[in-house]
């Protein structure tokens, strides 16, 4: 008995200098606790056989820490942007990154609040496939563009094709001209013909906040515009085989100078760019999935500035550091 006894003292000692070394450690402390946390993710249980989604079954994961393998990452990020600010190109950077195969993340100003201009014909994407889903029949169901305005006058980057007044297009089409070209018309007639609530309802679902007057002008961030994607490539809101076409789609579009330019050719990029000019402030951004071989992962670039071009340039830097520096960790 008195032998067990001092066992469990020494036993109660040791683990009490174990304790006050580790929190005398303070950042190694927090540093290892969260490499231990993040680096114990158990993997999303995921279907397999599909080009663009990975059907989600199941997952246990910590969203609310950043994950510690991809400070690489957010190291050359943050230095890319520093440089990029010092030399006057933008004002303001916010990037999620997200490797869709674990679910470990980083960011730079990830949560900070963005205009999202046309990122926002992702969720309309999404909308309409959820509506059509009751009847696919109407995919192919054509309307008559009558529209005299010209909702895409003012647009920096041109859309290179956009509805014509009086020629009738199937829905199906009408998404490929707000994907592939980003026409507004486009975007402005599905609007009118499945209803502004039936779009809204996919940020409801999605428990995102959708602002109730248009005073607001930043509402969205990096992280948010990416949970968009993530219901895509997850196919856990649409179907398998519309969730597989949208991201299809979204690897069409015409825009290459930003995300796109950053990532080797023959590396598929699902993605949308937006743009708005707010003032004398422009506000520029490009967020999808990048299909790194088997470590497909999710980015979103967003930014303020003065100039569009020094704008896309940015995001095109930072999109080709988090490509080289993910491959490496991604091997």
């Amino acid at each position: 008995m008195a032998d067990a006894f001092k066992k469990l003292i020494s036993g109660k000692i040791i683990y009490f200098f174990v304790t006050i070394i580790l929190l005398s450690a303070g950042w190694f402390g927090r540093e290892l606790y969260a490499s231990r946390i993040n680096n114990s993710i158990d993997s999303p249980h995921r279907l397999k056989g599909y080009e663009y989604i990975s059907p989600l079954i199941s997952c246990d994961i910590h969203e609310n820490m950043p994950n510690a393998i991809f400070r690489p990452i957010e190291n050359a990020v943050q230095s890319t942007i520093a440089a990029r600010e010092t030399a006057g190109d933008v004002l303001h950077v916010g990037v999620y990154f997200r490797d869709l195969n674990s679910s470990r993340w980083v960011g730079v100003n990830e949560n900070d609040l963005f205009w999202p201009a046309s990122l926002m014909k992702v969720p309309t994407l999404i909308g309409v496939l959820k509506a059509v889903q009751k009847d696919p029949s109407v995919l192919q169901k054509k309307f008559q563009y009558s529209d005299v305005k010209d909702e895409n006058e003012g647009e920096h980057f041109k859309a290179a094709q956009t509805l014509s007044v009086g020629h009738s297009y199937a829905v199906d089409e009408m998404l490929s001209y707000m994907i592939q070209y980003s026409d507004n018309d486009a975007t402005v007639q599905l609007a009118k013909i499945f209803g502004q609530q039936e779009l809204l309802d996919v940020y409801a679902d999605a428990n995102i906040p959708f602002p109730q007057n248009n005073e607001v002008k930043d509402y969205m961030s990096p992280k948010s515009i990416s949970y968009f994607f993530r219901l895509l490539y997850n196919a856990s809101y649409v179907n398998r085989e519309y969730s597989q076409s949208a991201l299809q789609l979204l690897t069409t579009t015409d825009f290459t100078e930003g995300l796109r330019a950053g990532v080797p050719d023959s590396v598929p990029v699902a993605h949308k760019f937006g743009e708005q000019t707010i003032g004398d402030e422009r506000e520029l951004h490009d967020c999808g999935i990048v299909y790194l071989r088997d470590h497909p992962y999710s980015i979103c670039l967003m930014t303020k500035g003065k100039d569009f071009d020094r704008q896309v340039a940015t995001i095109a830097d930072i999109s080709r550091v988090v490509y080289s520096e993910a491959e490496k960790i991604l091997k």
